[in-house]
């Protein structure tokens, strides 16, 4: 881990240039409007994928409901558009050698946090660079009572940032939460015990979620953001204003992966 200010400023610009370098060189496709994950079911209950430019909520109500799937089938979508997935773990339960292969890391950015409100923060900034095809929020294992206090605005804001760019976001979330999503889909069934000697494709089979919202288009209602809604500073030359935030970014350079701490 990098200690001095300096030195962690320098990784972290050093990971951007590494970043948009790769997003220059990519091949990816800005014009469709959806990122598709590879499970059918998933993909048939949102039109075909992922809404860019807007905030998708998957609510994995019980245990063992597929988040783990998800989260692989997004960094291999990330890799078919030669881009990487921003993946914000909010409790810092990410388990890295869980992926499989292990190429598919080439192509995440890991940002580790230490509670929903870091979380969020480290979404917003994250959410503001163009070299993100693909965003996650993984919200479960987060306190439920600082999930509960998250203030409605908070999600309005982060759609409004969205809105002009290329990028879909996912937030993984234990119970229903973002009011902001385009759409919701709900996993309410623990995947059976069979699923342990199935395939990965097979297994991808099994999921089903129920559709609870999918919105088409935009036309967002216009909320005000309040002042006490969690932002983050972000000074990197992308033109955005500065925001006001107690977080700070640790920078960690990793074998195979870009890992960076949100600090409170």
């Amino acid at each position: 881990m990098l200690s001095d200010p300096a030195s962690k400023l320098a990784a972290f610009a050093r990971l951007s240039r590494q970043l948009d370098a790769r997003r220059r060189s990519g091949t990816a496709r800005g014009d469709e409007q959806a990122v598709a994950t590879g499970l059918a079911g998933v993909d048939e209950a949102l039109g075909g994928g992922l809404p860019r430019g807007a905030l998708t909520e998957l609510v994995f109500a019980a245990p063992s409901s597929g988040g783990q799937l998800v989260l692989l089938h997004l960094l291999q979508a990330a890799r078919r558009l030669h881009r990487f997935l921003g993946f914000v773990d909010g409790a810092d339960g990410f388990d890295p050698q869980t992926i499989e292969p292990a190429g598919l890391l080439h192509h995440l950015l890991w940002v580790r946090c230490a509670g929903a409100a870091a979380a969020l923060q480290a979404t917003d900034l994250i959410a503001r660079d163009s070299n993100f095809a693909l965003l996650a929020l993984d919200l479960r294992g987060c306190a439920a009572r600082e999930l509960r206090r998250t203030p409605s605005t908070v999600w309005y804001r982060l759609q409004r940032v969205l809105e002009p760019t290329s990028t879909a976001l996912v937030v993984l979330t234990p119970q229903r939460l973002v009011p902001a999503a385009r759409a919701r889909l709900m996993f309410t069934r623990p995947l059976p015990l069979t699923c342990l000697t199935m395939e990965q494709d097979a297994i991808g089979e099994q999921l089903a979620p129920a559709v609870e919202r999918v919105r088409a288009g935009a036309g967002w209602e216009t909320t005000t953001a309040a002042a006490t809604s969690p932002t983050i500073a972000y000074s990197q030359g992308h033109g955005d204003e500065a925001l006001e935030s107690d977080t700070r970014i640790v920078a960690e350079e990793t074998d195979g992966y870009a890992a960076i701490a949100a600090v409170g």
